[in-house]
């Protein structure tokens, strides 16, 4: 059954902003780096464009503010799902956790991308593609949970069809992209080093080995993070139906009881 979208004020426009700036960002680290001649123009990985200073600065930037809301985004998903189907699923529960453990780990792998540059062949390099990776499979990981949990929902008639169809699509493509990117990646990398350049990946030219195979591995690279953000924001509608509402509770017992009879005190 189709819904009309909720375009008031609410909790939808988290994910639609996240992933909004999370683009403006990428982009301007990438003109700029380009202007002023820090990397090729041509489809260039997105952590080479923030590799070096003032551009490097602001990806770092961008991408601990953008992982920290991915979080939070993630954080909401799991306590909505957890909700949703309280009464239907039995295994959701478990498989709405895993969902969120793998978020974690999925906005911990994007932290270590944006804090440690991969312009040189060193530690903070290593760190740097052990990020990625995790990233990668991290983020295809909850794809898949969520994908999986929204079909049971729709199963259930929780959900509608076209959420399901949608998620599994991206997903597919997302797995398809990332799977590509590591492996040209690898490839390309061994190619380049065989041709023995006079200057670092950030430069990699037409005249270098493993030119083609990189170019390739870029394109994946960026839509696969592409279809990442338009997961996320795919959730516009449902978080359109909730609201987020804490709570502060005593600790102990005790302090339970003396806050009751304050309030005795107070009313009497």
């Amino acid at each position: 059954m189709y819904k009309a979208m909720d375009l008031s004020p609410g909790l939808g426009f988290i994910p639609l902003v996240w992933a909004i700036v999370t683009i403006i960002g990428v982009l301007f680290c990438y003109f700029y780096s380009v202007i002023v001649g820090d990397v090729y123009p041509l489809v260039p990985s997105i952590s080479n464009t923030g590799t070096k200073r003032p551009e490097g600065d602001i990806f770092a930037e961008t991408m601990n503010v953008s992982s920290f809301v991915c979080l939070v985004i993630m954080y909401i998903r799991y306590y909505q799902v957890r909700y949703r189907v309280r009464s239907s699923y039995e295994n959701a529960e478990r498989v709405n956790l895993v969902s969120l453990i793998v978020g974690v780990a999925t906005v911990f792998g994007i932290t270590l991308v944006a804090n440690f540059p991969s312009s040189e062949e060193t530690t903070t390099s290593t760190v740097h593609d052990i990020g990625a990776v995790l990233t990668f499979i991290a983020a295809l990981c909850y794809c898949a949970t969520q994908t999986f949990t929204t079909w049971k929902l729709y199963c259930f008639n929780i959900d509608d069809r076209l959420s399901w169809i949608y998620r599994l699509t991206i997903t597919c493509i997302m797995m398809t992209a990332g799977s590509l990117f590591l492996l040209f990646s690898l490839f390309a990398y061994e190619e380049f080093e065989d041709s023995h350049p006079t200057h670092t990946i950030l430069q990699w030219d037409q005249k270098d080995g493993g030119y083609n195979l990189h170019v390739f591995s870029n394109v994946s690279e960026w839509i696969g993070v592409t279809c990442f953000l338009l997961f996320l924001v795919s959730y516009f509608n449902e978080f359109q139906e909730i609201n987020i509402v804490t709570n502060c509770i005593p600790k102990s017992s005790n302090c339970i009881e003396s806050v009751e009879l304050e309030k005795l005190q107070e009313s009497s």
